[in-house]
């Protein structure tokens, strides 16, 4: 800023008194204050197109499109194109160039002459107007590309609920998950997953599924996978799959109940019951020998049973014979199920 200086000599005969003057005068415009302006606002500051509502970012300009992102009212936007309609305008988030999606223009503010806007066919193709020709001081602004936000499909947990397989699996991803659920154990046969007919599992949403006729008898280590029909693109693929070891909740147990001679040869028959919550299916083995000090082995008879809570099953030996019961001892193994009561897998008791 110029200043301009004048200087007054005033002298005062026979005082010999001698004052000098100095004015500061403003700027040669004639302003007085020299307080810099305050800069003007810019688009980022608050100027720009901004989203007037929450709203999903669209894959293409319809609203039944699948959905690309999320953003919320007064987020920021950089404006792609626009519809050839101009009802729908191509967007993403500053911050995210690699990231496009359509909202409807009513939910765009501050978007200026929509109609001067490209003309984008699909989701970042090329505009419908031929692109200006590049000058070799020029560097070519590369054309938007679509890069979707994914599901992502994880099985959450594998456990044991009233001895009933129960698996968890959610959508960690930042899309919908829209195909067909399934799950396979251990590599067996894909079963659907129930998820509402005509909906997607969204992100952060979980769906859990107790698998009929899959109970926990044992201890036992179990695999899961996630599977999509038709298939998916997800974030990753590897957490599709989940491995754990699964134990029983409730006690499971088999029992021998009694033993006794039938029939007109008097053989021996030992009968069984499942005192589990849910069926027991599998081998069991049944031995008889000697009561001590004997320790003679009488009979081994294997069979697969298939019991229901609550429900008998009868063993017989038909090798042993007319046998004096107060002088034999019957014992129960399997590996079928873990057995939570030992003292009843023998008898007498």
């Amino acid at each position: 800023m110029l200043w301009v200086a004048a200087a007054m000599l005033v002298v005062v005969i026979g005082t010999l008194t001698a004052i000098v003057v100095v004015v500061l005068f403003g700027n040669e415009d004639g302003d007085a204050d020299d307080t810099t302006p305050a800069p003007t606002a810019t688009a980022a500051a608050g100027g720009g197109p901004r989203l007037t509502r929450d709203i999903e970012l669209r894959s293409a300009a319809a609203r039944d499109s699948a959905i690309v992102t999320r953003m919320a009212a007064g987020d920021e936007l950089h404006v792609v194109g626009r519809s050839a309609d101009s009802s729908w305008l191509l967007v993403g988030p500053p911050e995210r160039g690699d990231v496009t999606g359509w909202v409807p223009v009513d939910a765009v503010d501050g978007a200026e002459d929509v109609a001067a806007l490209a003309v984008v066919e699909g989701l970042a193709g090329a505009t419908s107007t031929p692109e200006p020709a590049v000058t070799p001081s020029e560097t070519a602004s590369p054309a938007p590309t679509f890069t979707p936000d994914l599901p992502d499909l994880i099985v959450e947990s594998i456990e044991s609920r009233d001895n009933q397989l129960t698996i968890v699996v959610r959508n960690v991803g930042i899309a919908d998950a829209t195909a067909d659920l399934f799950l396979s154990i251990n590599d067996g046969d894909p079963r659907p997953i129930d998820v509402k007919p005509g909906e997607p599992l969204r992100p952060g949403d979980a769906v859990e599924m107790v698998l009929a006729e899959e109970y926990v008898q044992r201890r036992a280590t179990v695999q899961a996978t996630v599977l999509t029909d038709p298939p998916i693109d997800e974030e990753q693929s590897e957490n599709n799959t989940l491995e754990d070891v699964v134990t029983p909740d409730l006690p499971n147990d088999l029992e021998i109940v009694d033993a006794r001679l039938d029939g007109t040869a008097r053989w021996l028959v030992v009968t069984l019951r499942n005192n589990s919550p849910i069926p027991i299916r599998g081998p069991v083995t049944v031995r008889v020998r000697e009561s001590p000090p004997g320790i003679a082995l009488l009979g081994t008879e294997t069979v697969v049973v298939m019991l229901e809570p609550d429900e008998t099953v009868d063993v017989p030996f038909d090798t042993v014979m007319d046998v004096d019961l107060t002088r034999i001892e019957v014992r129960l193994a399997t590996d079928s199920i873990n057995d939570a009561v030992l003292a009843n897998d023998r008898y007498p008791r």
